[in-house]
């Protein structure tokens, strides 16, 4: 069979392992880091039994030590998820209501002040 003349679904692909999608880019240096933290955190905490206490500067450290990477790198992954119009505010053609003329002025417990009239 002619090299050019492959068939689609024989053709190598650049987008690598089969888990990526088209909307899922290669994870970045932050992203693989902090999934080494993850581990190395939970690998710490299966094993060393005072890892599971607290310290009395520190606080808690299985929150230390999985829970603050965890939440890390799910930021990581949301914040590079977004596009970047998508962060920028767009402009509604729908106008927005106008404000009609204010109210009476309101008094301490919510009631409309009393406003003396001039003589």
């Amino acid at each position: 069979m002619d090299h050019a003349r492959r068939p689609t679904f024989c053709q190598p692909t650049r987008s690598g392992p089969a888990r990526s999608g088209p909307g899922r880019s290669e994870p970045g240096r932050l992203e693989v880091v902090l999934r080494h933290v993850v581990a190395v955190g939970v690998v710490v905490l299966l094993l060393v039994p005072e890892a599971r206490g607290s310290h009395p500067v520190i606080g808690w450290l299985p929150m230390w030590l999985f829970a603050m990477p965890v939440c890390a790198w799910w930021m990581a992954r949301r914040m590079g998820r977004q596009e970047p119009e998508a962060t920028v505010a767009r402009r509604s053609r729908v106008p927005m209501a106008r404000r009609l003329a204010s109210p009476a002025p309101r008094g301490k417990r919510g009631r409309r002040a009393v406003v003396p009239r001039a003589a």
